[in-house]
């Protein structure tokens, strides 16, 4: 019993801080914020010839991961043309950076379940300072686990991880490339490190809520 609620405890340190990364990560891919952001701000779609506004452009972009929009495509006029602007290439890329997306989200909506079922279980027994514990390890697991990410990510290996999320069809020189390269990397980064802390936060008080111990008064 003892050996089972130490990897418990190992198993609540681990998922809090991936819950809380990859739900921020979901989260801000799927809204259109940080597109129309990333776009106003480095103009980037007039710099290749594209002739599209940012709402148009950022609602394609969160219309495509929520489910409103089935394809990823838009008509604009592109250094002179009027054309479908996305090659089948990168439809198909962001089909697969879609299929993360729900895998992600499915896979951290049932470690928080697990999460709860465990944090539940030694509430029950009586140890909720374990629970408390666990976080605040689990807290310093969260930000050597975004130091690693972002060195990863902008350094050398941050065109591989276009790569891997596009199964192989980033193509810099392309319409999508062009849009999701330069500055867009960064923002997506800085947004996902405050939307991941805040979860953080908020899954930090509500575990110490729960865990909080009830004072006996005695008249």
């Amino acid at each position: 019993m003892r050996l089972l609620r130490r990897f418990l405890i190992l198993l609540i340190i681990m998922m809090i801080p991936v819950i809380s990364i990859s739900a921020a990560g979901n989260i801000m891919t799927r809204l259109p914020d940080i597109y129309a952001y990333e776009f106003t701000k480095s103009q980037v779609q007039e710099a290749i010839g594209l002739d599209a506004d940012v709402e148009k452009l950022s609602g394609l972009f969160s219309g495509y991961f929520t489910g409103g929009t089935a394809e990823f495509q838009i008509v604009a006029e592109y250094q002179g043309r009027e054309k479908a602007v996305f090659t089948t290439a990168e439809q198909i890329g962001m089909q697969n950076v879609k299929k993360i997306l729900d895998i992600a989200l499915a896979a951290g909506a049932l470690m928080a379940a697990l999460s709860a079922a465990i944090i539940y279980f030694f509430i029950s027994i009586r140890q909720k300072e374990r629970i408390r514990s666990a976080f605040k390890i689990s807290a310093v697991l969260f930000v050597a686990l975004w130091v690693a990410l972002i060195a990863a990510v902008m350094s050398q290996a941050g065109p591989d991880f276009l790569q891997g999320l596009f199964a192989g069809e980033f193509d810099p020189e392309g319409v999508l490339g062009m849009l999701l390269s330069g500055g867009f990397l960064k923002t997506w980064l800085i947004f996902n490190v405050i939307g991941s802390g805040i979860l953080m936060f908020i899954i930090g008080m509500i575990v110490f809520r729960v865990t909080k111990e009830r004072r006996m008064f005695v008249n």
